[in-house]
């Protein structure tokens, strides 16, 4: 037995060797890692078929590897290595995308395996004498891809971002639902459940969708922790490694839902997080570990298991035919989703247009790997099921994933040329030209300071680069196009990079830095896929107000309640406030930098689009900073007490570097200011009254009632909170309530006229009172606080309170001479 384990443990050794030369072979011959994994294996195969087994000196530990993990049979394969491999695939998924075209995904990934297996069942049914259920078995087992190889393609031909994501989430998913379908095939061939066809399609739907909620859970609530710990790296990696584990034996042992589902949904929650709430080295050492445990569990399957392929299918000349049956019904099907569904698709708008050249790379770059190889041992492992159909069907699996490893993606670069997708992209080669040009200007400068300091006698320096020195020639039209848009699209970067940099010096809170995030991707993409119109929307939309705000709007003017807007107001104060200073940090660096690597038109044009988002964020801030002075004074002061306490560990650093400061005096600097630090972590929150006594005492109005009318009043007020531009009134609709304003201005537009109110007038009584449609337009200039009497509390009042009746019709007096152009008798009005 402890032969057995040593032979096992030498079969692992091999296998980390070998996988640490498979990197640095990979970009040399031109192959994707889980080819030249699958080369090893099949080189191996070979040699024992034609030497023998006792020639091959690593055969043995492999063989003993591969019954190790046979041993596990087929729900322990599943179990151990497919979390692995879909986690770490779906943390580098850009969900804030990929919910953007979800309905897409999930339709491309529930039909493309549906799709793919049927057509590959129906041609082995028809070629081959497989049984139905064996034959759907494999097509659900050959369904899943690995996109790998045309992401690289995409990405160095420039390709859209939102078509790379699509390419992503649709290869998961599509893996996610391969597996569920692989399940339930499975189960009927064990004879545990009925193969009807209403039966498979809900129990599809229930398990997809239970695995999928399961999985949204606890990966939110893995965030969450995540994110907490971000200051103690080895918890918050901890746990990130339990979150797919947790997730499938959750879903599988205790719930009966996909167990594959939920790890793909807590991965994506995760990765979310990853992007937007954790400082960059954390998120790079996550990563990290994610990558080589998937990277490991890739090449034990890859590498162990094609070692048999060769013993069985090279003699076997019956095989050839039936895998080519398979390779043809699976680029069918392929050629039906991409050329029927995918246009349907991008007709409806549900997802981004895809040029011919893209469509021809993800036809032909469809390849098979590690999923579909470990699903392959989970059948053959399984001792339940006829050992000869497990083989035949394992077999045409590892078939397929050989041709697609040595065939296709050996192939797929030569492809990438015929189609001029190679190389790089337009904009990656106006940076390249401008940065060449402008490092070897400086560089010649330098080295002939350098030459002069130091009194050297050597050659006159020569530019790294032969073209960078060259006479540049007059930019065309669409040079000028390309390099604004580059330099464009190099700013967003830097300011994406920015907020990374603040997030991770604890100078914006963890919300903030998630909202952040996402502002430069959006500007990025928009650039992208629409040109500069695009880009002008996009940057609009970046004052617009969020759900959360809106949200929390609605919870305060029905439940009354004000903390869940105090919470909006200061994540969106806080959000304007570190823009703002990011935009003013650009403008500087566009007129330090961007014009050595650009002409002066883009960094004029740059430095303009800066200054409107600067603008339009002063803007936003000051009318923040008018309604809630006390809290802005309060905020900013916090930010700068951050500054400066960053400042002076930056400082203590400096000394401790220079040898100024000994260990243990820097040890007890630094935590004393960690101590102050962590005063600063909390952001303060907007006071938002609710107290309608005291708003009552801002309205004049009320003064004039006594004070029963007054009490019966004010148990029918609602407070509320108007953000600038919000319409309070709408001119021509029916009349529901009346407002008193209790702090900030309100614009009244009605044909030929406008007219300002503020704290303490009021609007909105005229058509309660005589039920006709409104007459203008009443909209909020700033952030607005008032208080809203209800038509049915309105009519209600006005049959009991004499004072009211009478302070109504002395407005209805003043409203009317307004309208004949007389004086008005009081400062308030109505619409």
């Amino acid at each position: 037995m402890a032969t057995g384990l040593l032979s096992t443990m030498a079969g692992f050794a091999f296998v980390l060797v070998a996988m640490a030369a498979i990197p640095v072979l990979a970009p040399r011959v031109g192959l994707p890692v889980a080819s030249l994994q699958a080369a090893i294996g099949t080189a191996l195969g070979v040699l024992a078929l034609f030497l023998g087994h006792p020639q091959v000196v690593v055969l043995a530990p492999l063989e003993s590897l591969l019954d190790a993990l046979l041993a596990l049979g087929g729900e322990g394969i599943l179990a151990l290595f497919l979390p692995a491999l879909l986690f770490d695939a779906a943390l580098r998924v850009d969900s804030r995308l990929l919910v953007r075209d979800l309905a897409a995904v999930l339709l491309l990934a529930v039909v493309a395996v549906l799709v793919t297996t049927l057509f590959v069942a129906g041609g082995l049914v028809w070629w081959t004498t497989l049984p139905l259920l064996w034959a759907l078995a494999l097509g659900a087992i050959v369904a899943t891809t690995d996109p790998s190889a045309v992401l690289a393609v995409f990405k160095q031909a420039g390709a859209p971002r939102r078509l790379q994501a699509l390419v992503e989430g649709e290869s998961l998913l599509n893996d996610a639902a391969a597996i569920v379908l692989f399940a339930a095939v499975l189960a009927f061939l064990k004879g545990t459940a009925e193969p009807q066809v209403g039966a498979v399609a809900l129990s599809f739907a229930l398990t997809f969708v239970g695995g999928g909620l399961l999985g949204a859970v606890i990966g939110h609530l893995a965030s969450l922790l995540v994110a907490r710990l971000r200051a103690l790296p080895e918890a918050a990696v901890t746990i990130s490694l339990a979150v797919p584990y947790v997730s499938y034996l959750t879903a599988e042992l205790y719930l009966g839902i996909s167990g594959v589902v939920a790890v793909v949904l807590s991965g994506l929650a995760v990765g979310r997080a990853l992007q937007r709430r954790v400082p960059p080295a954390l998120v790079r050492e996550i990563l990290s570990l994610w990558g080589q445990l998937a990277s490991w569990a890739g090449g034990l399957i890859v590498i162990g298991a094609t070692i048999l392929v060769p013993v069985t299918l090279l003699p076997d000349r019956f095989v050839w035919f039936d895998l080519g049956v398979v390779v043809l019904a699976c680029l069918a099907a392929r050629v039906v989703v991409l050329y029927g569904l995918l246009p349907l698709l991008i007709q409806s708008g549900m997802t981004a247009p895809v040029s011919g050249p893209f469509k021809l790379a993800m036809l032909w770059g469809g390849l098979r790997g590690a999923v579909t190889i470990a699903l392959a041992l989970t059948l053959a492992a399984d001792a339940e099921l006829p050992i000869a159909l497990r083989d035949q069907v394992g077999l045409l699996a590892f078939g397929l994933a050989l041709f697609t490893l040595f065939v296709q993606a050996p192939s797929l670069p030569l492809l990438m040329r015929a189609l001029g997708l190679q190389g790089l992209s337009r904009l990656d080669a106006v940076l390249k030209e401008r940065a060449s040009r402008a490092v070897a200007a400086h560089l010649i400068e330098r080295v002939a300071e350098l030459r002069a300091t130091l009194r050297l006698d050597a050659a006159e320096p020569v530019a790294p680069t032969p073209v960078a020195v060259g006479e540049e020639l007059p930019p065309s039209e669409a040079d000028r196009r390309d390099r604004l848009t580059a330099a464009i699209a190099g700013i967003t970067e830097r300011e994406a990079e920015r907020y990374r940099e603040l997030f991770d010096e604890s100078y914006v809170s963890q919300s903030a830095a998630a909202v952040l995030a996402t502002g430069p991707m959006a500007l990025a993409e928009a650039l992208r896929t629409s040109g500069m119109s695009g880009l002008a929307a996009a940057a609009k939309r970046e004052l617009r107000y969020d759900w959360r705000l809106r949200a929390a709007l609605w919870v305060h003017r029905r439940l009354r309640w004000g903390w869940p807007l105090a919470q909006a107001l200061a994540l969106r104060y806080e959000i304007i406030l570190v823009r703002r200073s990011v935009l003013i940090q650009l403008r500087r660096d566009v007129a330090d930098e961007l014009g050595r690597v650009t002409d002066e038109d883009a960094a004029s044009r740059v430095d303009t689009l800066l200054a409107a988002r600067l603008d339009a964020h002063q803007r936003a801030l000051e009318a923040l900073r008018v309604q809630y002075p006390d809290y802005a004074r309060e905020l900013e002061t916090l930010f700068l007490r951050r500054a400066a306490l960053r400042l002076e560990d930056d400082l203590y650093r400096e000394l401790r570097g220079d040898g100024l400061l000994s260990g243990a005096a820097y040890a007890d600097l630094a935590a004393q200011v960690a101590e102050r630090a962590r005063a600063t972590v909390r952001v303060p929150t907007v006071d938002v009254p609710v107290d309608k006594a005291a708003m009552l005492a801002r309205v004049p109005f009320f003064d004039r009632l006594d004070p029963r009318a007054q009490r019966r009043l004010r148990r029918s007020l609602r407070p509320g909170l108007a953000v600038p531009g919000e319409r309070l009134i709408r001119r021509g609709e029916h009349g529901d309530a009346m407002f008193f304003i209790v702090d900030g201005a309100v614009a009244v537009q009605w044909p030929g006229g406008r007219r300002t109110l503020g704290s303490g007038d009021v609007v909105g009584e005229i058509a309660l009172l005589t039920g006709q449609r409104r007459t203008a337009d009443v909209v909020a200039m700033g952030y607005v606080q008032y208080l809203e009497l209800r038509r049915s509390d309105f009519r209600r009042l006005m049959a009991g309170l004499g004072d009211l009746r009478a302070e109504v019709a002395k407005l209805a007096l003043a409203r009317d001479r307004e309208r004949r152009g007389d004086p008005p008798v009081s400062r308030e009005t109505s619409a």
